[in-house]
């Protein structure tokens, strides 16, 4: 959440509790409330304490630090001056992950975006590793004869399961459909350059990179691409290089520079190894590789801006401060594309920004400080997450835990599983 919040019904009665259980934030659970203890000049409650993704519980104590505020302590009723000293040391309950505020305002889940452009509906089904070509391919093309398209893959649920995520936008009548195509690389060198030429024979087709996988040590790999079958566009790929020792400034530079010939970045990940004559002029120091898309129905051009991570001191300002750089970048017509770009071994999770001649209003974003798989979540709170924001306007994005109402700002990482635009 973006910042937390409590139900108004839980509240004090002469010591006692008005409720004896709990749910919070669909998240937790609080149950076996005991009657209110009064220690000093304050009660406390002890509680047991479930979060949905376990299936036990712990004893802990809830207290109040006003009307509006309550704090769970991670503590037992027989230790009251613990209690105190716990409770004496939050001095803000806004910025404490152990405090919930009461707010006058709607829970941040059910905050809509300004401008409704799209609902969407998602479904999440077993996953099918990508090593499995025939079965997940099936998968693909099923869910995409019925308009579905992946935008969350293998991730954890409860119960040591795990599931692949698909959306469909209610607006569109979109069909997708899926290929595989085998790729032996010659030699190491080769691996990129064999990856980027399947990217071109397939591009010519209309089908757009979606993920890549080795299932061996051998050079032998599997390339799956996805196309709109709604869409008559192609698509041809191209490539940046940088040395190892890239700053930001001579990331831009390689960036605008395809940016200009109408070329949108999808990756950021991989060096050449090897020895190639046109790589950085024959020398082999294992530059970065940017690989980027050019869709025959785009005629403008891109231009990127980098920014560092923000670094405050507790999750919900870093969130607050993430949700206003977007913001403030939205404004100027710059979606985010990727929230973890790692420049170096040393330089980390940067923000990269884009901006596209032709779609200046980037639409609305909302940022969760938690992503929708963090603490293996139960499927069916997963489904209800997933489709309570797609019904309310806001499109799940591969940052995980930033939506847009947008469908074409659902980029928001350069990761090993691409969501097609």
């Amino acid at each position: 959440m973006q910042y937390s919040q409590y139900n108004s019904s839980l509240k004090t009665c002469g010591g006692e509790l008005v409720s004896k259980r709990y749910q919070l934030l669909g998240d937790l659970i609080l149950k076996d409330i005991q009657t209110g203890i009064k220690y000093d000049n304050f009660f406390y409650y002890p509680i047991k304490y479930q979060k949905y993704s376990t299936t036990s519980e712990e004893n802990r104590v809830l207290t109040f630090l006003d009307d509006d505020s309550f704090c769970i302590i991670n503590s037992t009723s027989n230790n009251p001056a613990y209690i105190k000293l716990e409770r004496n040391s939050i001095s803000n309950p806004y910025k404490d992950n152990r405090c919930y505020v009461k707010s006058n305002v709607g829970l941040f889940t059910a905050e809509k975006p300004k401008t409704l452009i799209t609902t969407a509906n998602f479904l999440n089904v077993d996953a099918v590793n990508s090593t499995s070509s025939a079965a997940f391919l099936s998968q693909l093309n099923e869910m995409g004869k019925n308009g579905y398209k992946i935008v969350a893959y293998n991730n954890k649920v409860y119960g040591n399961k795990t599931v692949n995520s698909y959306m469909k936008l209610a607006n569109q009548n979109t069909r997708y459909s899926a290929i595989v195509s085998d790729r032996t690389a010659s030699s190491v060198s080769n691996i990129y350059f064999s990856w980027l030429s399947k990217l071109n024979e397939n591009g010519k087709s209309g089908y757009q990179f979606l993920h890549s996988v080795r299932p061996s040590t051998d050079l032998n790999f599997k390339d799956y691409f996805l196309k709109n079958e709604n869409d008559n566009a192609s698509y041809t790929y191209d490539s940046g290089y940088l040395s190892p020792l890239v700053d930001t400034n001579q990331l831009i530079n390689v960036l605008n520079e395809l940016g200009q010939k109408g070329c949108r970045i999808i990756q950021f990940k991989q060096y050449f190894t090897g020895n190639r004559a046109e790589i950085l002029d024959n020398k082999e120091n294992q530059p970065k590789i940017a690989t980027c898309v050019n869709s025959s129905k785009h005629n403008g051009t891109y231009t990127y801006r980098y920014k560092d991570y923000p670094t405050e001191s507790s999750r919900l300002e870093s969130t607050l401060a993430l949700q206003n750089m977007i913001n403030a970048q939205a404004k100027d017509g710059y979606r985010l594309v990727s929230r973890s770009l790692d420049i170096s071994a040393t330089k980390k999770n940067g923000l990269l920004f884009m901006k596209d001649s032709e779609e200046l209003d980037v639409g609305e974003f909302k940022v969760f400080s938690e992503d929708i798989f963090s603490n293996t979540p139960i499927l069916k709170y997963l489904d209800k997450r997933f489709n309570q924001q797609g019904q309310i306007g806001w499109l799940y994005t591969n940052a995980e835990f930033i939506y847009a109402n947008n469908p074409k700002s659902i980029q928001a990482d350069l990761n090993d599983f691409q969501i097609i635009e």
